[in-house]
């Protein structure tokens, strides 16, 4: 009896125990479910956070794009150029095929601040072929973009009154006496697409600096004599230029030529009395009479070639030096006191080296056969050095052999 009383007892806790054990593993399943809904819960927020972040982001890029495109917007329209309203009451006339205008005049025009516009009509303005000369109640003049060229003759010409002038990017022509005789221009600001200067252009402006632009292919006959310009530098792009282009500019106190440009014209720039340097390149083949006559205070000449480049050279029938004028020659940037003709040359040109005073020695080849008339300054120079005999000496021809007689001569043989 007390064994079947301790075995029930035992019976009753194990049952106790199975029961409470079926208990806990039913929460455990109970959690871990909880537990899934939970992190799935989680996930779909975290999904949904990112979708909205994204969104969000995707918004904020679309209004900053939409910012960055209204912004350029703003700038491009800030940056456009205005309209230019034109004067009223210029005189105009289509061109020969009709389909833009050219402007003949002031017509009934009484503005003093004159501008010329692009446009006429509905057609665009392209060229000015009239005359305004001798309108003393002009005091600026602004011509529009789009106008090619000033092509009449002495279009602005003694327009005394004159002070301001603005020329279009896009002008290639400006043509003869354009502004000739403006006596209160003082600054002209010339388009790097001018190709072409006329005949008296700028005579007599009291412009104080000119820059011509590196395009340029011809300056005509006299288009800055008599300005005040202080220096000059022609751009080896100019093909054609004209007779005293640059004479009587009494400010004048540099002269750069740059390389590619082949001649220098007669009277180039006579009576420059200021003038102090000049740059010739090694590619000018042809230098005109008189260029630098009346040019007293001249007295550096830099030529970037060789002794026999500038041999080479054509200089005319006259010196291209003033004789008052104290010329020191440099050559390849050696000063040239002591002159060696490179063996080779021929012929030394008439003129060559007249009234060059810095030389004092001349060494002459055996390859020359003619000494040019004037070539040398003969009063600064006290020995010739010849490389051959008396005999080959005596057979050269000498256009001046006179002059020779003030320096002695020393052979080689």
């Amino acid at each position: 009896m007390k064994k079947l009383i301790i075995f029930l007892l035992v019976f009753a806790q194990l049952a106790v125990l199975s029961a409470c054990a079926g208990k806990n593993g039913g929460g455990d399943e109970q959690t871990s479910g909880s537990e899934v809904q939970t992190s799935a819960e989680s996930d779909v927020n975290s999904r949904d956070e990112q979708a909205s972040d994204s969104e969000a982001q995707t918004k904020a890029e679309s209004d900053e794009k939409g910012g960055d495109e209204q912004t350029s917007g703003t700038e491009a329209q800030t940056t456009a150029e205005p309209a230019v309203k034109g004067s009223e009451g210029l005189e105009y006339a289509l061109t020969e095929d009709g389909e833009s205008y050219t402007v003949l005049g002031i017509g009934t025009c009484k503005d003093t601040d004159l501008v010329i516009p692009s446009e006429y009509l509905g057609k665009p303005v392209v060229s000015i072929s009239g005359w305004f000369e001798d309108n003393n109640d002009l005091t600026s003049v602004y011509i529009s973009k789009g106008i090619r060229s000033i092509s009449g003759e002495e279009t602005f010409k003694e327009c005394e009154n004159l002070r301001k002038v603005t020329l279009p990017d896009g002008l290639e022509y400006i043509g003869f006496k354009a502004f000739r005789g403006c006596k209160s221009l003082k600054e002209v600001n010339i388009p790097a697409s001018v190709k072409y200067i006329g005949q008296d252009a700028f005579e007599g402006c009291p412009v104080r600096e000119i820059k011509l632009p590196s395009g340029i292919t011809s300056v005509g006959n006299g288009a800055f004599a008599g300005t005040l310009i202080e220096e000059i530098t022609v751009p080896g792009s100019v093909v054609e230029i004209g007779e005293n282009a640059f004479c009587n500019c009494k400010s004048l106190k540099k002269v750069v030529l740059e390389e590619g440009l082949q001649t220098v014209s007669e009277g180039m720039f006579h009576t420059c009395e200021a003038l102090e340097t000049v740059t010739i390149p090694a590619s000018v083949t042809k230098i005109g009479r008189s260029v630098f006559l009346d040019c007293g205070e001249l007295k550096k000449v830099y030529f970037t070639g060789t002794v026999a480049d500038w041999c080479l050279i054509n200089f005319g029938d006259h010196a291209m030096f003033d004789r008052n004028a104290q010329i020191e020659l440099f050559i390849g940037g050696e000063l040239q006191t002591d002159l060696v003709i490179s063996d080779g040359v021929s012929e030394i040109p008439p003129h060559s080296f007249q009234y060059v005073d810095c030389i004092r020695t001349l060494t002459i080849p055996t390859s020359v056969k003619k000494i040019g008339n004037a070539a040398f300054s003969l009063k600064s120079i006290t020995d010739v050095y010849y490389q051959g005999t008396e005999e080959e000496w005596n057979n050269i021809e000498i256009d001046d052999r006179g002059g020779f007689d003030r320096a002695e001569i020393h052979f080689a043989g």
